[in-house]
């Protein structure tokens, strides 16, 4: 008699994030700073999200909106930016508002901040100042240019930070000029760095009981990631730029299929030769001595794109993807935002997550950005409303009601 399977068990729950009871106090609004902050968030930080009244953190205003109508707390990107985080409302311009912030820091563990190096000085919480208030926080700036050098006040948008970081120059068709990669890619490249320089410096304050000040240049961040394009110049003195489509290598090509676009990877020496390429593609005219060799091909580059965007109309891109992973080709589909969302494989892995909005109602939204053996407890709350939490840390900070609602009714707070 075949013994019964043993009952499923569930996977533990971490009791608690690595980082719970470390408070984080974030300043400015936008992409970096939040997504730090998120991140921190996400392994168990305290965060309170530090806003200016009636309006909030610019991206508040950013659509697409999950309630269909504008509205301040509804904005998707601020919805997915600030999960798990507390805001208070606090105008830092003011000397009331100046003075309740700096107790605030006070308290904190680490300080994040998106606010342009002069903005700061003027508020008094820069690096510097936020140290004499509190020297065991761990001070994090994301600026565009750094903190110091001609450009640290240089306003700058996402578009200036692809151009200045040299991204936009290799983005884009051969034809066109360069061109903006999608989203805020910068923004969040430059957070996740700062998410890192701010855990080594937790654990350093750990050691020593002394913060010390963490800045990161988006520029810089992004000017990082071009290092294998840069050595174009640097070894042979020329400069890498957007290639044309039809150059013979499939590399990096993305061809049309019936029902969208696939990724034909032929990458020569990785388990894969032409020969075994056009076998799989069925296609007898690619063994004709014109193809050969990746010369050949990108000599006869045209004739070449026309056979394969024949080939390639034949089937969806699913079939072709499935196919290729039956002969080992590295394949790949270009999945559409509602794809992804549907996507077998991050269903399989438990990444999509569902939260409870008070405004927008129930919201589908990433999770976190690792996995660890034990999972991690849920966030602690949904994206707050603009002030939802101002009146419970100012609590926390020892005031009591009527002060709570003078301030309201001066527009501090």
């Amino acid at each position: 008699m075949t013994p019964p399977a043993p009952a499923a068990v569930a996977a533990p729950v971490a009791a608690e994030a690595a980082l719970d009871g470390i408070r984080v106090v974030e300043l400015g609004g936008g992409v970096a700073a939040p997504f730090c902050a998120r991140l921190l968030a996400d392994q168990g930080a305290e965060v309170v999200k530090v806003e200016r009244p009636g309006g909030g953190d610019m991206t508040r205003g950013a659509g697409p909106f999950l309630s269909s109508r504008p509205h301040l707390d509804t904005g998707a990107l601020f919805c997915v930016l600030n999960t798990g985080k507390r805001s208070l409302t606090m105008d830092i311009a003011t000397p009331t508002g100046a003075e309740l912030v700096r107790h605030l820091v006070a308290g904190a563990d680490i300080v994040v901040s998106g606010l342009r190096p002069a903005s700061a000085e003027r508020l008094g919480v820069d690096g510097a100042r936020l140290a004499a208030i509190n020297p065991r926080a761990v001070r994090i700036s994301i600026t565009s240019y750094g903190l110091s050098g001609p450009l640290r006040d240089a306003p700058a948008t996402e578009l200036v930070m692809a151009c200045a970081g040299g991204l936009a120059y290799l983005t884009g068709e051969y034809e066109d000029p360069p061109t903006k990669t999608a989203l805020e890619q910068c923004q969040y490249m430059a957070g996740a760095h700062a998410a890192v320089g701010a855990l080594a410096a937790v654990l350093e304050m750990d050691t020593t009981g002394q913060g010390r000040q963490v800045e990161v240049s988006i520029q810089e961040v992004v000017a990082s990631i071009l290092q294998a394009k840069l050595s174009f110049y640097s070894y042979m003195g020329c400069v890498h730029r957007r290639q044309p489509k039809g150059r013979g290598g499939l590399q990096y090509a993305l061809l049309p299929c019936k029902d969208g676009y696939i990724a034909p990877m032929f990458v020569p020496g990785a388990n894969v030769d032409w020969e075994m390429f056009a076998a799989f593609l069925d296609v007898p005219e690619l063994l004709d001595e014109r193809f050969e060799t990746r010369a050949g091909r990108i000599e006869n580059a045209a004739e070449l794109d026309r056979l394969l965007v024949t080939r390639f109309a034949d089937k969806g891109k699913y079939e072709w993807f499935h196919d290729a992973q039956e002969w080992r080709l590295t394949f790949g589909v270009v999945q559409t935002p509602d794809e992804l969302l549907r996507c077998p494989h991050l269903e399989e892995r438990g990444y999509w997550r569902t939260l409870e909005h008070p405004v927008a109602g129930e919201l589908r939204v990433p999770g976190r950005l690792y996995a660890s053996t034990v999972p991690l407890p849920p966030p602690r709350r949904s994206a707050p409303r603009l002030g939802e939490h101002t009146a419970e840390v100012l609590g926390e900070m020892g005031l009591d009601g009527d002060e709570i609602v003078a301030l309201h009714a001066a527009g501090v707070a």
